[in-house]
């Protein structure tokens, strides 16, 4: 996932954190989920992260 616990926060929605992405895996893991299951679902939520960005940043212009 990330070289330290701290990185690669994931979010339950907007604004409340599940943790670090160490705690994630953790959860994951708990629902049966595999490593590359979760690495997958990670590069999702900072795809859709990026993706509000660019609109965020289209409607400022």
């Amino acid at each position: 996932m990330t070289k330290s616990g701290n990185e690669g926060v994931f979010q339950k929605s907007n604004v409340e954190n599940v943790g670090s992405s160490t705690e994630a895996h953790e959860f994951g893991i708990a629902w049966g989920f595999g490593l590359e299951q979760l690495m997958d679902i990670q590069k999702e939520i900072l795809s859709a992260k990026d993706n509000q960005i660019l609109c965020i940043q289209e409607e400022l212009k």
